[in-house]
């Protein structure tokens, strides 16, 4: 059976690579994750896997094929494959010659068919969802349907994080209980996706309740944590689907979590489900604070009247919620960011979440910002795509929203600071402004949204630094 090793960028656990080690495990293989470039060399040599494979982010591109590179120095007989939101928007990085093959959209199946064929000596050329190298020469498979039965998939290998206490203790476990969407915003790579599995099956999926609280149980029973992540884009996109579990969840799981969901969707029945079965922190999406720009260019079809509803029914039930935001958008100059810090003002958020827009590859937002010459430089790193530090886009103030994003966490919390900040904008960004925001951003953003004492934002803050430093 084949040795498969997991590469990984960041120091968090990944949905998605624990998925695919599930299935490969089922069917006998070895599965291992490696995490930062010092790991990663040291398992390759030591480990000598057969099949070397990474989730793979736009701005991500150039450490992957160094990975790579670096693996097939060591033995060039080993597979390497990619997938992933940027690969699947942009395959071009197959063109690398370190890159053997690339997956498009879920890799469930095509990563088991793929590795079953190297563990029976056969060829993969053809396996769905594949594109790949054959004698100088690329093949490109389509796409084969969506898993309909997200129940007949295993439970995520969560066993293969263990080495790496920082992620395998976190107190926080995440889960899925859907796979796809039915919105259709600009900046989301859901609607390139949709594209993708076109006439493929319905792009939205749920798992059965049964389950979902199955697997809750499993993790109780063997993890220690205080509470669950539910990483669904939209945990409420089915109101009955979502009455019905959190009336279960209450009674057969009865711990903290907190999820995520569109600000339209909210109802006083849902708010008060959501409460009563104990979920503490509830995140929707604000965007951008003017309403025509959010509903015709980003396509998120919210307004600025169910915005305030949904604010008010959760404060009324007293359940905290954070929104997330954008500033430097394709078109937004400072007056139109303003905005949007003082709709958050208005609407009186537990915290608020504001990143720098980054234009992705194969999003519809990118495009907008290419056709009207916002977007000058097209190709992301880890350097510039950043949605904390400096914008790619070439407009009307967006120097001034770049430095604007650095105080925004604490024009939050203390808005009579934004009469300071309007004047500081004004001067060249400096080191001293991105530790203002790094500082604010932890103790006003995640602290809040975790609810920890300062005291354990500063232990989890050392811990982090160490494993990123390593």
């Amino acid at each position: 059976m084949a040795k498969v090793l997991f590469l990984q960028y960041f120091y968090m656990e990944q949905l998605g690579i624990m998925s695919l080690a599930a299935i490969l495990k089922r069917a006998g293989n070895e599965c291992r994750v490696a995490i930062g470039q010092k790991d990663i060399i040291r398992q390759l040599r030591s480990w000598q896997p057969d099949v070397v494979g990474s989730t793979c982010y736009s701005g991500q591109e150039e450490w992957l094929t160094k990975m790579f590179d670096e693996a097939k120095s060591i033995n060039r007989d080993i597979t390497t494959i990619t997938g992933g939101p940027g690969p699947s928007l942009e395959p071009q990085i197959l063109d690398a010659q370190s890159v053997d093959i690339v997956c498009l959209g879920e890799g469930d199946r095509p990563m088991s068919e793929l590795v079953n064929r190297l563990n029976q000596r056969q060829d993969f050329s053809d396996v769905p969802n594949l594109w790949l190298k054959r004698n100088g020469k690329a093949v490109h498979n389509d796409v084969e349907n969506l898993i309909e039965d997200l129940d007949s998939l295993p439970f995520p290998d969560r066993e293969i994080y263990r080495p790496y206490p920082f992620i395998y203790n976190n107190p926080t476990k995440h889960i899925l209980t859907s796979r796809g969407c039915l919105f259709n915003c600009s900046f989301c790579y859901n609607s390139k996706w949709s594209q993708i599995y076109k006439n493929k099956g319905k792009y939205l999926r749920l798992r059965s309740i049964d389950n979902v609280i199955e697997e809750l149980k499993s993790i109780k029973r063997n993890h220690d944590f205080s509470n669950f992540l539910f990483r669904d884009s939209n945990f409420l996109i089915k109101k009955d689907w979502v009455l019905e579990f959190l009336k279960r969840y209450k009674d057969e799981i009865h711990t903290p979590f907190y999820c995520n969901a569109i600000a339209s969707l909210l109802d006083e029945e849902l708010v008060k489900a959501l409460k009563d079965s104990g979920c503490f922190l509830l995140g929707f999406g604000v965007e951008s604070g003017i309403e025509s720009y959010r509903m015709n260019i980003l396509n998120k079809k919210v307004t600025d009247k169910q915005i305030h509803r949904a604010s008010d029914l959760l404060r009324r039930y007293g359940l905290p919620f954070y929104t997330t935001n954008m500033l430097g958008l394709p078109g937004e100059d400072l007056q139109a960011a303003l905005k949007t810090i003082e709709l958050n003002r208005k609407i009186r958020p537990t915290t608020s979440w504001y990143a720098l827009y980054t234009p992705y590859p194969g999003e519809a937002l990118t495009e907008y910002a290419k056709q009207n010459g916002y977007l000058k430089e097209t190709r992301l790193s880890l350097k510039n795509s950043s949605s904390y530090n400096r914008s790619l886009l070439v407009q009307k103030d967006i120097r001034q929203i770049e430095n604007l994003q650095k105080f925004v966490y604490l024009i939050s919390v203390f808005p009579s600071f934004l009469r300071l900040a309007k004047v500081l904008i004004r001067l060249p960004f400096n080191f001293l402004y991105k530790v203002i925001h790094d500082i604010s951003y932890l103790v006003f953003f995640v602290r809040r949204c975790r609810r920890w004492t300062f005291g354990q934002l500063f232990k989890e803050s050392i811990v982090a630094a160490k494993y990123y430093k390593n």
